[in-house]
């Protein structure tokens, strides 16, 4: 039991950690990393310090001096990750590189001193998803020898987080409503298991007396890890907006998820089991694509097993099944089940400390027809902090009758669209990062051809759902990407992300059976600050879609059909812990939405200029 709690302790994700490199300094000697760990003003002594090379999977491990030096002798060429940890500190991750073994280096180390009875803001238990498990595995087996932060003493620790907000929301056609809501995020440790809840609940009700707009939406997430790092996470959302007097009238979706994760031997393996339902959402509009359910029924199961192989070969492989049910127009019920089966494995190859190779294959069957989609693509390391990548995928049918297409609709989030998984035909990524000491940096162009319809969402609160553009068969989009993280001082992270897409060029049917050439463009721009270890910050960030339909037949009395939507959001926090008459950790938060433009949905707004607004405001407390 003591042994598992300074495993858990040991792996708490870093608060605080600062790298430098050649650094005038007597201990490093030719081809050495040394470096000291410092808590504070003070040096650390009977500090454990390891070095992880993620390349090869190796790990190194030493104890600093009564100066807090520490001193690896030879380590090879690569890409590292320097832990530190000493009780009665939370531990501290240094990302390196070495470009040579023959190379000095230097590395400073800061710890940060724990605070007895408060539960750490950002712990392994909050983050343990970002550690690979060859990791998380190596630093356990320090056994009794390391030297680790101690576990609380306290059998049972519980964090509680009340957030209330109140507002407006004009976003939605007829003049929108009221929003009230709250959340409720619960986190606690009982002994070796970790327990998280986290509640999101809000209501729309019309804004004047008569109106015809409510709606509400509810989200539970149950999340349990245990001993040997097993996890079981629960979840359930279920939406619904009543807009009486309008067609259609309810508009509703719902979703349930459990998934599971356990180590196995020398790996890892999950499943996940997910329902899904949903009546008017999918196809809401007058231009919907022919194809689209009016309601629908879904189940998911996914499992799959990561291992390394070798200390070089790394795998994955795992199986998908879906059986989905609608009803479309003129449908009196809901039609056959279709169902579809996906094999897949995947892996990478490191053929030296620069070079790694990924590749995968996926097949697909459904419809009597086997589909194949091999991938593959090569990440090299350039230089100090520099790295470039690129990546290829391509599905063809390798079986099944003349003429059987193997087409279908899915729904996607914008931030889940860049794995191409989304029904591709084809897909290019390219990419060049840098990750310094204080600033990251990436920037990466995907081009991708569809030949599934996909309606692509850009948010997920679900009153936004005619925040969305459609994909189909024979679209080809190019999309440009930028991301950099910066940090501003010691405490002040900034993130700025921006992508930008362009492209079309297939033909869309919509419910009277008229073709369009389909024609979309969209620009998302976000810039998010944190004061870390408090809860300040501010977020910015602009949606800019565009979706235009051209008819194909000219001789067809036909407009064309489109829509245009621009979005800017700015979410400010002030953390008010200062006051401490009124609570230990308070915040208050005000979040403002404008946007304009016109909507594909037959509930056209009377001015596509006119700025609308959404604007809410709320109190936090942490306790």
């Amino acid at each position: 039991m003591a042994s598992s709690r300074r495993i858990a302790a040991l792996l708490l994700l870093p608060l605080l950690a600062t790298a430098g490199i050649a650094h005038a300094d007597g201990l490093v000697e030719p081809g050495a990393l040394a470096g000291r760990v410092r808590g504070g003003a003070s040096p650390l002594a009977s500090a454990a310090v390891y070095a992880y090379q993620l390349g090869d999977l190796k790990l190194w491990k030493g104890v600093t001096d009564e100066k807090g030096r520490f001193l690896f002798e030879q380590l090879p060429a690569g890409l590292y990750k320097i832990i530190a940890a000493k009780t009665g500190f939370l531990p501290a991750v240094v990302q390196l590189t070495r470009n040579s073994a023959a190379k000095r280096q230097w590395v400073e180390v800061q710890l940060v001193e724990e605070r007895p009875g408060v539960v750490a803001e950002a712990s392994f238990w909050s983050v343990r998803q970002q550690i690979p498990p060859d990791i998380l595995r190596e630093l356990g087996l320090a056994g009794e020898t390391a030297v680790a932060v101690a576990a609380p003493a306290q059998a049972l620790q519980v964090e509680a987080r009340v957030q209330a907000l109140t507002g407006v929301d004009e976003r939605l056609p007829d003049g929108g409503g009221q929003v009230t809501g709250g959340r409720l995020d619960l986190s606690g440790e009982i002994r070796d298991v970790r327990l998280d809840l986290e509640g999101n609940f809000s209501q729309l009700q019309p804004v004047n007396f008569g109106g015809s707009l409510s709606g509400s939406t509810q989200q539970v997430t149950f999340n349990v890890e245990g001993r040997g790092n097993a996890s079981v996470q629960v979840s359930s959302t279920n939406n619904r907006l009543d807009m009486s007097g309008s067609e259609p009238d309810v508009i509703g979706l719902e979703s349930h998820r459990v998934s599971w994760s356990q180590p196995l031997g020398e790996g890892r393996s999950t499943l996940e089991a997910q329902y899904i339902a949903e009546s008017n959402f999918y196809g809401f509009g007058v231009w919907a694509p022919l194809g689209i359910p009016t309601a629908s029924r879904s189940w998911r199961l996914e499992g799959s097993y990561a291992t390394p192989l070798t200390d070089r070969v790394s795998l994955e492989t795992g199986f998908r099944y879906r059986e989905h049910e609608g009803r479309y127009a003129n449908e009196q019920g809901f039609i056959l089940p279709s169902e579809q089966i996906d094999l897949f494995g995947r892996g990478g190859l490191q053929i030296s400390p620069g070079v790694l190779l990924e590749y995968g294959l996926y097949s697909t069957l459904r419809d009597g027809s086997v589909w194949l989609t091999p991938r593959g693509g090569v990440v090299l390391q350039l230089g100090e902090a520099w790295q470039a990548g690129s990546s290829v995928s391509s599905r063809f049918r390798t079986t099944g009758e003349d003429g059987l297409e193997l087409l279908d609709f899915a729904p996607a989030y914008f931030g889940d669209s860049g794995d191409c998984e989304q029904g591709e035909d084809l897909c290019y990524r390219v990419f060049v990062a840098r990750d310094g000491d204080n600033s990251k940096l990436s920037v990466g162009a995907t081009h991708r051809q569809f030949a599934d319809t996909l309606r692509l969402y850009f948010d997920k609160n679900f009153y936004n759902f005619f925040e969305s553009i459609y994909l189909v068969d024979g679209d080809a989009l190019p999309e440009l990407t930028f991301e950099m993280e910066r940090r501003l001082a010691p405490s002040i992270l900034a993130r700025l992300e921006s992508n930008l897409a362009a492209g079309g060029g297939g033909v869309l049917l919509n419910t009277r059976q008229v073709p369009y050439e389909n024609d979309v463009r969209y620009m998302v721009t976000s810039l998010d600050t944190q004061f870390e270890r408090t809860s300040t910050g501010l977020f910015l960030s602009f949606h800019h879609l565009a979706q235009n339909l051209n008819p194909v037949e000219a001789v067809r009395p036909s407009e064309d059909v489109g829509q245009s939507l621009e979005r800017l959001q700015v979410m400010v926090t002030q953390d008010l812990a200062f006051l401490k008459t009124l609570a230990s950790d308070l915040a208050l938060q005000l979040n403002m939405e404008f946007s304009r433009g016109s909507l594909p949905s037959g509930r056209q707004y009377d001015d596509p200029d006119q700025l609308r607004r959404r604007v809410t405001g709320g109190v936090a407390v942490k306790f």
